[in-house]
């Protein structure tokens, strides 16, 4: 006889790793975060998708989210998954409010790009919606760089462009 186990819903999945307090304090993730501090757990069987943990709790308590809303922390904690810290905003507004909040410091010595950090430049140059200074504030580069991805030069290390 076959047992086939059945998927747990993210939903279940998403609230045995939140660590839940008062409504005004942050509800901490504490399942795997990524390198930029962010939660994630994967979206499910047999998708091999990682999604952040704070859009599947505004997904759980707001609705279904389009793939271009953007749910921005009041908290600036990126652990924070709290739906009364969260609302659905636009990239714009978020870059923003963390330029505002000084949350993205602007390096005077150029930062190396990967690969896929220009892809993702490129697809937000060409969505129109950011600045090149936004641009750059959020990959943590000069606008100069973010103007030399759009131009089609290969960004290299010590910010020198071919």
């Amino acid at each position: 006889m076959t047992y086939s186990r059945q998927p747990r819903a993210l939903s279940d999945r998403f609230w045995e790793k939140v660590h839940q307090k008062g409504s005004d304090e942050c509800w901490e993730w504490t399942g795997a975060v990524m390198s930029n501090g962010y939660g994630v757990i994967k979206e499910g069987s047999p998708s091999r998708k990682m999604i952040t943990a704070h859009r599947v709790s505004a997904a759980i308590h707001f609705g279904p989210l389009k793939p271009s809303d953007v749910v921005c922390h009041s908290c600036d904690n990126r652990r924070c998954v709290n739906p009364d810290h969260l609302r659905i905003g636009t990239q714009s507004e978020n870059i923003r409010e963390a330029v505002a909040r000084g949350r993205y410091v602007r390096r005077r010595h150029a930062r190396v790009l990967s690969d896929q950090q220009a892809d993702e430049i490129r697809t937000h140059l060409g969505r129109g919606r950011l600045t090149q200074s936004e641009i750059g504030a959020l990959y943590g580069v000069q606008r100069q760089v973010v103007t030399q991805i759009a131009r089609g030069k290969t960004y290299q290390s010590k910010g020198a462009n071919q």
